[in-house]
């Protein structure tokens, strides 16, 4: 298709995810997306082509704030996402920090009651 064009496909997904094997796991937030366990990132290399890889919404933001060139001085960065829930991500010396498991940077999480 576009392969000498393009490296890579990146995709910034509701969780929780399995980002060693391209997949969203049960998204909870987001139950309209067609199941559990979705094989995302396997489905788009066959049709695309290229290698595609998956991260969760905030640790893609803080890749792209950073890649866009204006943070490549900055040593540590901290991203704060405040939605459905509240998720952060954090960069130091260049490399996404990741944990032992996906929620590894999730704060908390928000309800908010409706009106009266």
């Amino acid at each position: 298709m576009f392969t000498n064009q393009v490296l890579g496909f990146g995709i910034g997904s509701v969780g929780p995810i399995d980002r060693k094997n391209g997949i969203i796991l049960d998204p909870v937030h987001f139950s309209s997306i067609g199941g559990n366990n979705i094989p995302i990132c396997n489905w788009l290399e066959q049709e695309i082509g290229i290698q595609v890889s998956i991260d969760n919404g905030a640790n893609a933001s803080l890749l792209g704030e950073y890649w866009s060139g204006h943070l490549q001085d900055q040593a540590h960065l901290l991203y704060l996402h405040v939605g459905v829930g509240i998720r952060s991500a954090i960069m130091t010396g260049g490399k996404m920090m990741y944990g032992a498991i996906e929620l590894e940077v999730s704060i908390g999480q928000m309800i908010i009651m409706g009106g009266p």
